[in-house]
């Protein structure tokens, strides 16, 4: 869902040098409530893929690559967690 009132996010790439709008990676985590659910439900997606039978129209590079990219996926949010730091709130107000 689009909402008009929330403002990018902006920061450089360092491997790109190309400026990202990272505002989508907080409504993500705001949706899923914290980098360690969205940890967690990634790591339940990558056993059903792993586990689950090939569909006629998959073949099994196609599979191994789904799944490594869900490992990549749960891995960025493990380094989300790890440089997680609290913000104190400004009395009468918010951030």
């Amino acid at each position: 869902m689009k909402n008009n009132d929330i403002n990018p996010v902006m920061a450089i790439n360092p491997y790109t040098d190309k400026l990202m709008n990272l505002e989508p990676v907080f409504s993500l985590l705001k949706e899923y409530q914290t980098a360690q659910d969205c940890y967690e439900f990634t790591d339940e997606a990558i056993k059903f893929m792993a586990l689950s039978p090939l569909p006629e129209w998959a073949n099994m590079d196609m599979k191994g690559s789904v799944v490594m990219f869900l490992y990549a996926l749960r891995d960025t949010f493990e380094g989300l967690m790890e440089c997680e730091i609290s913000v104190a709130k400004k009395k009468g107000g918010t951030v």
